[in-house]
């Protein structure tokens, strides 16, 4: 149950929360699993159409962009979603994840675990193209050092441009002026990788400390995700740096 359901429709387009809601990856996953628990609701599994053992990798034009198409989704109507290879002999070649989690064909695969090996192909030599299809496979204990790689510096910025890509036009003359946003989950929350006390409030702290000390002016906004994300008493905490403080 998402928090602002009995102010409007889902409407993944316009609202944060409902953004959120309908996101069909972890993220996703971990903001309907702890709606559902301050509801006092049980959670609930991931869809079982993203463990399929017949679902495959992204597929990609000739450019190497993930091709996408628009699907029907049970929690927010039509979604344009990424297109997977599908093996199944009957409902392949091609799925996204709307039609693995109602295809008669959904075969279960154990979860990878990040221990283990790393592929016995993978070197700094390796072409770009292959390394982005490993870092969107299963995980695996890469090499030592593999971070540092150059291909593997490519491959990210690859990934990242081809995420700028899907990214919505901006909304023209909605905004105006200059000014610094920064999302900050105040809270230990599940989804992010990690379990602070504070969760990043220390870190957007200093980084306001830090530009002001610099003589930067410009307007500072906070944005979190209602109270699962901020404490209360931190807006008035921030508020004499010229922070203000948004609930998306």
């Amino acid at each position: 149950m998402r928090p602002c359901h009995a102010d409007h429709p889902l409407s993944p387009e316009t609202c944060r929360l409902c953004w959120l809601f309908a996101d069909p990856g972890p993220l996703g996953e971990s903001y309907r699993a702890l709606w559902r628990r301050q509801a006092g609701l049980p959670e609930q599994s991931p869809p079982p159409g993203r463990a399929c053992r017949h679902r495959g990798r992204r597929v990609r034009d000739e450019a190497g962009r993930v091709q996408r198409r628009e699907r029907p989704t049970e929690c927010c109507g039509p979604q344009n979603l990424d297109v997977f290879q599908c093996g199944h002999e009957t409902y392949g070649p091609e799925t996204t994840l709307a039609d693995c989690v109602r295809c008669p064909g959904y075969a279960p695969r154990e979860v990878a675990s990040p221990a283990q090996p790393p592929p016995a192909e993978f070197t700094p030599d390796m072409p770009v193209g292959v390394v982005m299809r490993l870092l969107e496979g299963r995980p695996a204990a890469f090499p030592d050092g593999w971070s540092g790689w150059e291909n593997v510096r490519q491959a990210h910025i690859s990934l990242l441009e081809q995420a700028i890509e899907r990214c919505p036009a901006y909304p023209e003359g909605r905004y105006q002026g200059r000014g610094i946003v920064t999302c900050v989950s105040a809270r230990p929350a599940p989804g992010f990788g990690k379990h602070l006390p504070h969760g990043y409030f220390p870190g957007a702290w200093v980084l306001v400390k830090e530009v002001r000390r610099r003589g930067c002016t410009l307007p500072v906004t906070f944005g979190h995700l209602g109270p699962a994300e901020w404490d209360p008493r931190l807006t008035d905490l921030v508020r004499p740096l010229g922070v203000t403080v948004l609930d998306l």
